[in-house]
């Protein structure tokens, strides 16, 4: 997980809300079982709206 967000330029990185100094400390506060979890169908999809949530 760290040499794929090592990767990925400074852009990208704070596109998705990261800076590089970062990186270790996000990757490492995960456990395993939240690094093993794969996105569900739709995860990617827009924002949710209130509908959804109920």
């Amino acid at each position: 997980m760290v040499a794929a967000l090592d990767a990925l330029d400074d852009r990208i990185l704070r596109d998705i809300g990261l800076t590089r100094g970062e990186i270790h400390g996000v990757v490492y506060g995960y456990d395993d079982l939240e690094l093993g979890m794969t996105p569900t169908p739709g995860a990617a999809s827009g924002p949710l709206d209130q509908a959804t949530l109920r």
